[in-house]
Formats: C-alpha cells, structure tokens, sequence
C-alpha cells in the first residue's frame, strides 16, 4: 500500500491506494488531522487531540511548523508530527511507501533539510512532490475527460500559486508554475494585529491561540459586514469584549491584496491561458480573492487537501509501475554550475521546466589537477563540489554525474576521469575520484540531539501511559475485589474480612496516592496486595485442597493404575493424555489475590472426570485384550500347536506369554474390583 501525504498550515490529510484511494483516520475516526502540536509535559498532544485552553497549553502549542522549516524550533516540531503520523497510520495499516507533497516555493535549501527531518523520522517517505503537482494528478487520474490543457490555482494559507499541466495521452505533465508567499496567513495577520493592538493584548502565542478560534469567523464576517464583534478571555481570566471594522481590516490587508492582483495580472499576462481553470484552498472562500479572481472562469470541485494526498499516491502508484499512466514532476528552478573562481558564465544542468527522470545528467571538464564546481539555484549558491584529483601534465577529462532525486534535491552521484590512449579512445573503465559535495542540510549532530529528544519524550509518555493503565487495573482490582472472590468461592469471605477490606478501599480512594513511575506503582500495588494477606491465607487453603485431591488421583495411578494396564490400546494413550493435563493444571495451580477472580473450579472437575472416563476404559479394552491373548493361547494348544516345552499351568502360561508381550510392563494379577 501506498500513501500521499499533505502536511497543511491548517490540517494535515493522508490517502492510500487502497480501493483507488481510502482516507486513513485518526485515532478519533476523523479523515482530517489538525496540524498542530503541543509540547506538554509528560505526555504531548497532537492533531485533533489537541484541545484543552489553559494557559499553559495555549503557551506550548505549536503550529505551522512545515511551511517554516529552516527555524529549528520547527524542525523539532516536524519530526514529532511525522512520528505521530507514522503511529496512527499503523494502528490500522501497514503501508510500503509514502510521497509527501510540498510548497511550491520550497528552494533547494527548505527540501534538504525536510529531507534530513524525514529520513530520522519513522515515516517511510520515498518522494517528495509539489502540492500543485498532487493537485492536479488528482484532477486528471480521477476524470480522464479532463480537458488537454488545463490551470490549477491554489488559494493556500501560506502562498498561492498557479500551475499549468498537459493530460496528453493518459500522462499528466507540468508546463509552468509560479507562486508568491501571500495567503489566508496574511488575512488571519491582520485580524491578530489590529485586535492585539486596538485592546493591548500581550502580542504572544496565548492571545494568538485565543484570537485564532475565532478568526474564520471573523474573516466570514468581514467579507459583507462593516463590523465584526467577538469575545474572548484574556491570560487572567477576564472577559474581552472586541470589535473589528471592515475599514482598518483593509487598510491592514492593503499592501498583500496589491500584491496578489499583480501576481494575478502577470500569470494573465506571461501564460495567455484561456481554458479549463480549477480553484482549490479555502482563501478562495475569501471575499476579497474572489474579486481578485472575478475576471476568470472557473471551477471548485476539488478539496484542496484530499486532492493534494490522494493525486500524490495515486501518482506514486502509477509511476511504480507498468501502467498506460504516468505523472511527470518539474523542478521549478534552474540549477547551473561553474568552476570555482572562474569568471564565466554558469552551464545549465537542470531547467525549471524539463520534466524530472531521476536519471544522471553528465558534465564533463578537462583538468590537469584538484578543483571545485559552484552549484547554484537560479542565482543563489547551494552547493560546492570538491574534487581531488592526481596533478597531471596534460589535462583529462573529468565526468561529474548529477541528478535530480525523487526528493526533488540536486545530488552528486559520482566523479571518474576518463583518460585517453594513444589512438585517442577513451578506456572502457573510467577511474573514480575522490569527491566532497557541500551543501544545505542538517548535522549529524543536530539530528540525534532531535531523535533524542523525540525518544526521550516518547520513553516518558509510555512509562506515563503505562502507570496509568496499572493504577485503573488496580481501582478496578479493589472496587470489586470482596464480590469477584465471593462469586468464585462463596462463603470464604466473612462478614468481618468485608470490613477489612471496605477500610483498605475506603483508605485508597480518599487518599489517591500519586506515582510517577511504574516502579512507584508496582510498589504501591504490593503493599496493597500485603495488606490483604488474611485473604491470602484462605486462597492458600483452597490451594491445598485442590492439589491434595489431584495428587490423590495421580498417586493412585502411578502406584495401582498403570502397573495394572500393560497393554498399549487407543484408550490408554487418551488416559495418558488426560494424566498429563491433569498433572500440568496441579504444577501451574496457583492461587493467590490478583488471579483469584479467575479461578475455575469447573476447570479442574472436568480433568479429573476426564482421568476417571479414560481409566474406566482403558481397563475395559486391557480386559478384552487378557482375555483375547487367552483365547488365542488356548486355541493354540487344542490344535497341538503350542511347544513341547510349555508349561502345563495355564496359570504360569499366561504371566509368560504376558511379559514376553509386553517387557516393559509388570503383569498384575489382581481383582480389578480392588483398583
């Protein structure tokens, strides 16, 4: 099974292939997960479990840490979020693989050090793709009749972007896209500002969180309204009244919708686009979007995020396999190189347009000695390649091999020179070179102090939870401690021993000890199981009687029984058996206060008449077979066929022929009515 995951500003969706695509649920049954965190301690809270509103959950609450993944406070945040991820996709499945889409705007730097956060993590994520990609996969995988050439426009809340595709012969290829770091965030922005400021608010996260649940709200509001009016309480518990015109909302959002009608009116421009348009993201539910967007014909038939998770999979499916579909990616950028210290123009390697085929790109120089090649992202410098190479007199050709991965990174595969004969021809066997590609990324350092962390985290929550699964087994354990014995052994418990035990309960339940550990707790637990020796004592009693009466039967089996059953029949092997369950139920019998609510006494009557069913028929088939050997003893001697040397006790006859049957048996010659 594979899966697409889209980690949203807002709320976090994953689809598997399952079915042609199955949302996988949290563990509250719910399709969309919160893309949130806090922090607390001991045990943190994620997604849709996160709701409490105390201050102090408020303070450590932790969102949008994906679009923002440079800070390194965020990257701590991620790489809980992907384990928690990880754990509730695996409560129900088990899945191969995972592509997890990503920000348009996401640059060389922001994909290396995601990539980093995602290989600790426990999510096995094989790919990355662009949330506009996903998107639109969706939009030509799920409707085939999708028109040739067709436009997505992504209102998100961390950026809005456009992107133009091709569905040409079932394979869906990316032409251009362009995005602009402006969406609902610069919205809800200007809600927190204006309110913080107009009402001295303290500008920190626990007015943010307490401003936040009311924001949508009050963006709805403000589409058609003049005033907005909300409520909340403040850090010391006092009721806010607040209001909020349509005038100083605009006046905040002034600047941020000049920009997206530029950005607008220049894809207008640049992509003389005039076909089938898909608008997806809840900023398009925006008043002031939809103006922008007015001009446009288009359509809302996808949900951004289901779209984006399930294109993704899908797209991962099919181009894993021999399918009739295929999903190209593009990378977005150009990336260049150049020697270091050369002043020249630097060489294509990549365009922002050319489809992605993971495959290696060559680049070739001639050098006599040890150099380095810039690597750059459109104009920003990502990396440095350092070659060392043996200083030769004439120059040699050196092959870099590069690509681009299925993480959308640009990666050094390989470095060899390739030296010419005499004839001019280059030898079948290039030798490698020693290499060193520098670029963006996390330390080692850095990502075990964050795997650290995350275990040391996740080690306190299940002792935690662990502690906390022993205390209930042990307030179930007392609550009906006196009535679960008295149902299993009626009687044993007195009316004095009932007053012990209510004042032991009694004890507990008014005092709740607190434990921090599961040590503390299994302590805890002792010395309430100590405190209950005088039940013990009864249970030991009970014990003893039953064992006494196991042991009777087995004694008189191993002493009288078996010596007496010397012939191997089908019901001496069942009586066999029934001894040796007998015989394991005594070794393991043990009675005492945490499993006597269990106790069976059924259990143990059915062995026992089991043992005696088997006796009464194993001694009835030994008798048969006496008396069929005797038969045949007879017969023998009435045709003059017995030896001349056989004895004339019948008597004597039969015990010889009997030990020379069954060596391993002693011949018993016994009343059976005295077994």
């Amino acid at each position: 099974m594979n899966l697409g995951i889209d980690i949203g500003s807002i709320k976090t969706v994953i689809y598997s292939t399952n079915g042609n695509g199955i949302a996988i649920e949290d563990e509250f049954g719910k399709k969309e997960i919160k893309t949130v965190i806090e922090r607390t301690s001991p045990i943190r809270t994620f997604g849709n479990g996160v709701c409490g509103d105390s201050v102090n959950n408020l303070a450590r609450r932790k969102r949008h840490f994906f679009g923002n993944i440079l800070v390194p406070e965020n990257q701590e945040n991620l790489l809980m979020f992907l384990n928690y991820l990880d754990r509730t996709i695996r409560l129900k499945n088990e899945y191969k693989n995972a592509c997890l889409t990503i920000p348009e705007y996401f640059d060389e730097e922001q994909k290396r050090v995601l990539r980093s956060v995602v290989e600790i993590s426990n999510l096995d994520v094989c790919s990355f793709m662009t949330h506009l990609t996903s998107v639109a996969a969706c939009a030509a995988l799920r409707n085939l009749q999708i028109a040739q050439d067709f436009m997505i426009i992504d209102c998100g809340y961390s950026k809005t972007s456009v992107g133009l595709f091709k569905f040409v012969d079932n394979r869906l290829m990316p032409v251009k896209r362009w995005c602009i770091r402006r969406g609902a965030t610069d919205f809800d922005e200007a809600v927190f500002s204006i309110l913080i400021r107009n009402y001295n608010l303290p500008n920190n996260e626990v007015s943010r969180e307490k401003i936040f649940k009311e924001v949508n709200t009050i963006k709805k509001g403000l589409n058609t309204l003049e005033t907005v009016s909300t409520r909340i309480i403040s850090e010391d518990y006092q009721l806010v009244n607040m209001e909020i015109s349509r005038s100083e909302y605009l006046s905040a959002l002034e600047s941020t919708l000049e920009e997206l009608k530029a950005f607008f009116s220049m894809i207008k421009e640049e992509s003389k686009f005039d076909g089938y348009v898909e608008v997806v993201g809840n900023n398009s539910n925006n008043a002031y979007i939809q103006e922008i967007l007015s001009t446009l014909s288009y359509n809302t038939t996808l949900n951004t995020s289901e779209s984006a998770s399930l294109g993704a999979c899908l797209a991962l499916a099919v181009n894993s396999r021999k399918m009739q579909f295929r999903v190209d990616e593009i990378l977005g950028s150009d990336i260049f190189v150049k020697i270091d210290g050369e002043d020249v123009k630097p060489t294509l390697v990549f365009s922002h347009n050319s489809p992605l085929t993971f495959e290696n790109v060559k680049i070739r120089y001639n050098r006599k000695s040890s150099f380095n090649i810039e690597v750059f992202e459109n104009e920003k410098k990502i990396g440095l390649i350092k070659i060392t190479k043996k200083e030769t007199e004439a120059p040699e050709t050196v092959v870099v091999s590069a690509r681009i991965t299925p993480f959308m990174t640009f990666e050094v595969s390989s470095v060899a020179v390739r030296s010419e004969n005499s004839q001019g021809s280059s030898p079948d066997s290039p030798q490698n070179l020693l290499f060193e590609f520098e670029s963006f990324g996390l330390s080692e350092k850095v990502l075990n102090e964050m795997k650290e962390m995350d275990q040391e985290f996740s080690k306190t929550e299940n002792e935690k939870k662990s502690v906390e699964l022993m205390r209930n087994h042990l307030e179930n354990f007392l609550d009906s401690f006196d009535s679960s014995i008295n149902r299993v052994f009626p009687g044993l418990i007195t009316a004095e021993d009932s007053k012990k035990i209510d004042a032991i309960r009694d004890s507990f339940f008014e005092s709740q000890p607190v434990t921090s550990s599961i040590k503390e707790e299994e302590d805890l637990k002792s010395s309430i199981i100590s405190s209950l020796d005088f039940i013990s004592d009864k249970l030991k009693a009970v014990e003893d009687n039953v064992r006494s009466e196991g042991s009777e039967i087995l004694k008189k089996f191993d002493s009288e029984i078996s010596k007496y059953l010397t012939f191997s029949t089908s019901a001496l092997r069942s009586l066999h058996n029934s001894i040796y369950c007998l015989r394991g139920y005594l070794s393991t019998l043990k009675l005492d206060i945490e499993n006597a609510q269990s106790f069976d006494r059924n259990v143990f009557e059915k062995l026992k008449a089991d043992v005696q069913k088997n006796i009464e028929k194993a001694m009835d088939e030994e008798d048969k077979e006496r008396k069929k050997k005797e038969e045949e003893k007879k017969s023998a001697k009435a045709s003059g066929s017995s030896s001349d040397g056989s004895s004339n006790d019948p008597e004597k006859s039969s015990r010889d022929e009997c030990q020379k049957e069954n060596d391993s048996h002693v011949c018993e010659d016994k009343d059976r009515k005295g077994l």
